[in-house]
């Protein structure tokens, strides 16, 4: 009997880059790489990493979306951050999208993730052309009330 769980742990490929603080900010990305008609950026849920965007790898492919999914800091391979807060990461998750050059993306937030995504859309929200929330959850109370007002636009262009 073959087993395809061990070949699924090695798709897509693994990125880091020196942070301007001289962290690690590793990531891992998956679908398409050379030729994407979208860039989507992943932010995963809580405890986990990147890693988990994998199970999306098939369908990214399909589409043309190269997905880039960042491991938080002191998650995965990413240099921890004490006393870091939500819009720290917004701050490192602009820094892997410069380097790579992306001027647009969509940005999807799955469970734990969902108020980094929405941190996303309110520090960088010239480059978010849309946002996902995928089982939306926030340990922090009231943290939808206090998206920023310039983040509405971006908010009024979530897709069902």
């Amino acid at each position: 009997m073959t087993s395809t769980h061990n070949t699924a742990l090695r798709i897509g490929r693994t990125r880091r880059i020196v942070l301007r603080d001289g962290r690690i900010a590793e990531w891992h990305e998956f679908g398409e790489n050379e030729n994407p008609q979208t860039v989507a950026l992943y932010c995963h849920g809580t405890p986990g990493s990147g890693r988990e965007a994998q199970i999306f790898d098939r369908v990214a492919r399909e589409k043309k979306i190269l997905l880039i999914a960042p491991d938080r800091p002191g998650c995965g391979g990413s240099t921890l951050m004490p006393h870091r807060t939500v819009q720290d990461w917004a701050a490192d998750a602009a820094e892997i999208l410069n380097a790579l050059q992306i001027t647009q993306c969509l940005v999807l937030g799955y469970s734990g993730g969902t108020p980094y995504a929405l941190a996303c859309a309110t520090a960088f929200p010239q480059k978010v052309s849309a946002l996902g929330l995928i089982a939306p959850y926030t340990p922090e109370e009231g943290v939808f009330a206090r998206v920023e007002e310039r983040s509405i636009p971006v908010m009024m262009r979530l897709q069902y």
